[in-house]
């Protein structure tokens, strides 16, 4: 088999490889070795700003990247760019090999360091050692990915008891202060207790769900600016709501923490694993006690390979229950490795959180002993860039807005389309409604010129909520359509907003948040 052949999912083609090399003579001469053992080239660039352009334009299986370039950013400032936005192998070409260039090299991870002159066979088996090391590295994350879902299954397993019993409480809340309300229909305070105590129980409901929906979501890795602690927080009142109240929560969280740059539902998962962890270890109860804080990367040398000299956000999670000895302390990150019954556990929660801390460039460790519990500890590099992520103010106005604008309600759940149809009616609308996609779509297009706004309820009999957006604007491309759902996903969010919706509100919703967000829609243009 040719050498240079790079295997693809569906064939074996020659590797495509991206030259990055300033020196005209030097970039020709390369080009024809390689084709000469048998590489495809997909570019030839004399800059910095032009290798990230090609790398993103030519999606090559490896860059050769000269460390000096022309311009204002050199190889090595390119190469970082490139392999940070979708990990793209890195060989540098350098004449030089000076202790502060190769230390510069090394943080950008390259696979391979290339001293001119080289001969062929140095090339050849420089560039083959890469892209076997990239193939292995992608099959290393193909299994990680299936082993964290597998995971993820163990944990929802562990949840659902948990989850069906504190379900079971809200419901029992609702209905017995339901029960109070048609007892004492006269009496205003125990009306405004029974009132207050049903929207807690729903928002206890509704929060449970979210943060079942965010462990179960599979989702593409999407990194962003991260605070640590609004994670812990969550997390904690899921947990708080699910794990036996024999066991107290503490958190110690410094409020100075930086944002760390991760993917927020791994994240969770890698804390929730410990937390689960922990809770095993307290089969009589006691105490959980979280503690974030930022360490000098320093620090870390020693204990961690490779620590940058910069800030860590460091999360300890510590547990008063049985502890581990040596033994199992050593192999408590191995997959598979569990101290408890191998019929309920399979022993995956604590490697998949090594697995995850270490894709966030990060590190964990523990401190156990028999009769002291233990500490997990995870350190997590601050990000180097501000945080982009924008908060937004609860604006809640004093007044309900209403207005005079005609509504159409399509919705299957009776009760919930009754209440809306109230609640509209009560703030000036006119309403019409429809219990079905068929009947929605039907309904719009005889009273279309009238109609001014669709509150539209994504899962639908007869017709999806989708098809009635299609059909409505295939009738009026310029329709306001406002989705209602209880499937909460930022992934489908987009795709509604996509296909045309002008905003989505999600089950459970307030009747201000509904209210609030229909005006807003009626008060832009239409176009």
């Amino acid at each position: 088999m040719n050498p240079a052949s790079h295997e693809h999912p569906n064939a074996v083609l020659p590797a495509r490889i991206l030259v990055a090399e300033d020196e005209r003579i030097v970039a020709g001469d390369l080009q024809a070795r390689l084709r000469r053992l048998g590489y495809q080239v997909a570019a030839v660039v004399a800059t910095g700003e032009d290798a990230i352009a090609a790398a993103v334009l030519h999606r090559p299986d490896l860059v050769l990247m000269d460390i000096r370039l022309e311009g204002s950013m050199d190889g090595i400032q390119a190469a970082d760019t490139i392999h940070r936005s979708d990990g793209t192998p890195v060989i540098y070409l350098s004449a030089y090999a000076d202790t502060q260039t190769v230390e510069r090299a090394k943080v950008t991870e390259p696979l391979g360091y290339l001293i001119k002159p080289f001969d062929d066979s140095e090339l050849r088996t420089t560039i083959e050692m890469a892209l076997y090391k990239r193939k292995m590295e992608d099959e290393r994350r193909m299994l990680e990915a299936q082993l964290l879902q597998a995971q993820k299954m163990e944990s929802i397993g562990t949840l659902v008891v948990g989850l069906a019993h504190n379900l079971n409480n809200i419901l029992a809340i609702i209905l017995g202060y339901s029960s109070r309300l048609e007892r004492a229909p006269d009496d205003p305070s125990k009306i405004g207790q029974s009132i207050a105590a049903i929207n807690q129980a729903v928002r206890r409901g509704a929060a449970l769900i979210q943060q079942l929906i965010s462990v179960t979501t599979k989702a593409n890795l999407l990194f962003s600016s991260v605070n640590v602690n609004r994670v812990i927080d969550d997390l904690v009142q899921m947990a708080a709501e699910i794990f036996p109240k024999t066991i107290t929560f503490t958190r110690n969280l410094d409020t100075t923490n930086p944002f760390i740059s991760a993917e927020q539902n791994q994240l969770h998962q890698a804390l929730l694993n410990i937390l689960l962890n922990a809770r095993d270890a307290m089969p009589q109860g006691g105490s959980l006690t979280i503690t974030t804080e930022t360490v000098d990367g320093t620090t870390l040398r020693g204990r961690f390979p490779h620590p940058h000299a910069g800030p860590y956000v460091c999360v300890a999670i510590t547990d008063t229950g049985e502890g581990m000895d040596e033994e199992t302390r050593r192999h408590a990150f191995e997959p598979f490795f569990t101290t408890r019954d191998r019929a309920t556990f399979t022993g995956l929660g604590l490697s998949v959180a090594y697995g995850i801390v270490s894709s966030h460039k990060g590190f964990i460790d523990l401190d156990s002993a028999v009769g002291r519990g233990t500490t997990v500890l995870l350190y997590f590099p601050v990000e180097s860039r501000s945080p982009s992520s924008v908060l937004v103010a609860d604006d809640v106005p004093a007044g309900l807005p209403g207005g005079r604008e005609t509504i159409l309600v399509v919705e299957d759940e009776e009760m919930l389309r009754t209440l809306v149809r109230e609640v509209l009616s009560r703030s000036g609308y006119a309403v019409l409604e429809a219990a079905d996609g068929q009947e929605g779509a039907d309904v719009f297009a005889a009273h279309k010129e009238s109609i001014d706004l669709v509150l539209l309820d994504l899962g639908l009999p007869k017709l999806s909520g989708e098809e009635v957006l299609a059909r409505i604007r295939a009738r009026d491309p310029l329709a306001r359509v406002v989705f209602s759902t209880g499937y909460v996903r930022e992934q489908k969010t987009e795709e509604l907003l996509r296909l045309g919706a002008r905003a989505v509100v999600y089950k459970p919703y307030t009747i201000t948040n509904m209210l609030r967000t229909i005006r807003e829609v009626l008060d832009r243009p239409r176009a």
